[in-house]
């Protein structure tokens, strides 16, 4: 079976398992490939029951909503594409039959978080466009509007030829690559931002 349609992205597991996201026709969205997907919720799954989540750079909103269809309780998406916002609210509209907050806002980086937003959050997903810029500029956006708190999760995907970012109080807790892109898991340490571990194999 396809994991898409046209059109569509495919939500892997959970209580929206075989539901397909209608996505917007944005060239420049470019959804986390299924594979990807299956990794990273198979490390985030032991934390995600009751999770608050943020998703940055949503795109088509995949990561959110297969982190709320795994158990996330509230997702809020941030993306600068108007068109892509709407999509992600209708699927909102289509979705939600359940006990969960989901919401979608119009966002540019690195503009501050909306203000009626509520952080900070225990799981981040940052999948920032490719080759713009530095993943460390991303992080540091994390890290002065204080999004994380201790303890949290934040997933970054990057270009394979990208280095991998550090930044002091961050750890790499998870770390791996297909195809293209490499992806993994940082952990916010003691509310404190102090050296950062290099993942094993990191470029």
């Amino acid at each position: 079976m396809p994991s898409s349609k046209p059109g569509t992205v495919r939500i892997d597991s959970g209580i929206w398992r075989g539901r397909y996201l209608k996505v917007a026709e944005i060239e420049a969205l470019r959804p986390t490939k299924s594979i990807v997907r299956k990794t990273l919720f198979n490390w985030l799954r032991p934390v995600l029951g009751g999770a608050i989540c943020l998703d940055v750079f949503a795109g088509t909103g995949v990561l959110g909503f297969e982190a709320a269809s795994q158990g996330a309780q509230t997702v809020t998406f941030l993306e600068r594409h108007a068109t892509a916002v709407v999509a992600i609210q209708r699927n909102i509209d289509v979705f939600t039959g359940v006990d969960k907050s989901l919401n979608a806002w119009e966002w540019s980086f690195p503009d501050p978080l909306p203000k009626p937003i509520e952080k900070p959050f225990d799981v981040v997903f940052m999948d920032p466009p490719f080759h713009q810029k530095q993943a460390s500029v991303y992080l540091d956006w994390i890290v002065d509007n204080q999004v994380m708190h201790q303890d949290s999760l934040l997933y970054i995907e990057i270009g394979r030829g990208s280095r991998w970012p550090e930044i002091g109080g961050m750890r790499t807790y998870k770390y791996a690559r297909s195809g293209g892109v490499q992806y993994g898991l940082l952990v916010l340490e003691n509310g404190r931002f102090q050296a950062a571990s290099k993942p094993k194999g990191g470029s």
